[in-house]
């Protein structure tokens, strides 16, 4: 058995492939349209966000962590077309500099360790962003996450097999994957992560940006009404 413990390693490459219920398009859209020209792109992944809008005319910069992430982000900017600065950073040690806008799509923020990063990550964001710029993220809500704990999952594809089991730790949800990949035509190759997501409500990250500086607003999944078992939120923050 082969292990690798840091998130992203093995699912980077299958990524766009797994990832299914994120409303891409409407989110696209509509950030596109909020925002100013130049922008940073948190845990951008594999480029979907920062390639969409230099497409759409805006000049961003992607950060992301993790090396394998990156260079997927690379080559599909790459196939796009598109000149896009990718940089690898743990995003709570980036040295921002002045940009319109900064986004952190995709459950970037559960990502972080708890609240106490979410507010250090939200000073470091209000000080980079131009008077009138935008912080946009979203996140896996409380409602959702909870409602996975002690979840087991399991899928067989062609390319991938594998099987997901979630625990919750204090204010996150851990999910332990087991991924076994094809090698020959018997053979399976297997690779282990450990995701943990941190679990917040709505209010407690609405308070933090508030004392921070932001004016908030709050949608639900499908950029619509926000509601008590909506899955993903959305917050639209902005410097005033």
């Amino acid at each position: 058995m082969e292990k690798s413990n840091l998130p992203y390693d093995v699912l980077a490459d299958f990524y766009d492939r797994l990832i299914s219920g994120y409303p891409y398009e409407k989110a696209l859209e509509k950030v596109s349209s909020v925002v100013g020209r130049k922008g940073i792109d948190l845990g951008t992944g594999s480029g979907k966000f920062a390639i969409y809008l230099c497409e759409k005319g805006h000049a961003v910069v992607g950060v992301d962590s993790s090396s394998k992430m990156l260079e997927k982000a690379r080559e599909n900017a790459r196939l796009a077309g598109v000149k896009t600065v990718f940089v690898q950073s743990d995003v709570m040690k980036l040295d921002f500099t002045k940009v319109d806008f900064v986004t952190a799509m995709c459950d970037v923020v559960n990502y972080l360790s708890g609240i106490k990063d979410f507010e250090k990550l939200s000073k470091k964001v209000f000080s980079a962003l131009s008077d009138g710029g935008r912080f946009i993220f979203d996140i896996s809500s409380e409602y959702k996450l909870k409602g996975m704990v002690g979840e087991q999952f399991f899928e067989d594809r062609e390319d991938l097999t594998y099987l997901w089991c979630n625990y919750q730790q204090k204010n996150q949800l851990v999910m332990n994957i087991a991924y076994f990949i094809p090698c020959g035509e018997e053979n399976y190759i297997r690779r282990d992560e450990i995701h943990k997501m941190s679990i917040y409500s709505v209010d407690e990250l609405v308070g933090v940006l508030e004392k921070v500086g932001f004016t908030v607003k709050t949608y639900g999944e499908k950029l619509d009404k926000l509601k008590d078992d909506s899955k993903r939120v959305f917050f639209f923050c902005d410097k005033k």
